[in-house]
């Protein structure tokens, strides 16, 4: 049986859109590490949510970046009191190319997610500070994988929220075309 896919890219960033005054690589500046989401970012979200509100998925898994954890909040704020899974595995790709894309450590992404979250995906320290194209296509396909294994069986839908590259790069391997999307938007694909 299939598993439909929501791949939901993270509204925008501050690394995405500094302020005006900033002068700079806001991807590769420390000030940006693991950015929030901007004024403009939050909107996104609530407007998203009017889409959202009403659809109920299987399961939930987030990227542990704080941008992507703040998206999910503002998109489905449902998704407080659920088991959302948070998962290494849906860093930006190719990993550890920016410092914008280097998480906090795992305390910290603890101390700021609802207490319901399941974060045992999210190892102490971001393990992926080094870049693997390898890495990167096999940690795509094992979670795919895992969550194709247990959803299958009942016709899952699966919300995923994660980076732009990520899914492009998700939509490349198991659509066989990379396709961009903008902040906040989302693509759905099922898979059988």
């Amino acid at each position: 049986m299939p598993v439909t896919f929501y791949l939901l890219r993270h509204a925008q960033g501050w690394h995405n859109a500094p302020p005006p005054d900033f002068k700079g690589d806001s991807y590769n500046d420390v000030k940006f590490r693991d950015a929030e989401l901007t004024p403009l970012g939050i909107t996104q979200t609530m407007e998203r949510r009017k889409e959202f509100e009403h659809k109920e998925f299987d399961a939930i898994y987030c990227s542990p970046m704080r941008r992507c954890r703040q998206t999910l909040l503002g998109v489905y704020p449902q998704a407080t009191s659920m088991n959302v899974q948070v998962d290494d595995r849906l860093i930006e790709q190719p990993t550890g190319v920016n410092i914008s894309d280097h998480r906090f450590e795992r305390n910290t992404i603890v101390a700021n997610s609802p207490h319901s979250w399941d974060l045992s995906k999210v190892a102490e320290n971001n393990p992926f500070l080094v870049r693997s194209v390898t890495k990167d296509a096999e940690n795509i396909r094992t979670l795919t994988q895992e969550i194709f294994k247990k959803y299958s069986s009942q016709n899952g839908v699966v919300l995923i929220v994660a980076h732009g590259m990520w899914i492009g790069r998700w939509l490349e391997m198991y659509q066989d075309h990379c396709q961009f999307i903008n902040n906040c938007e989302y693509v759905k694909y099922t898979l059988n």
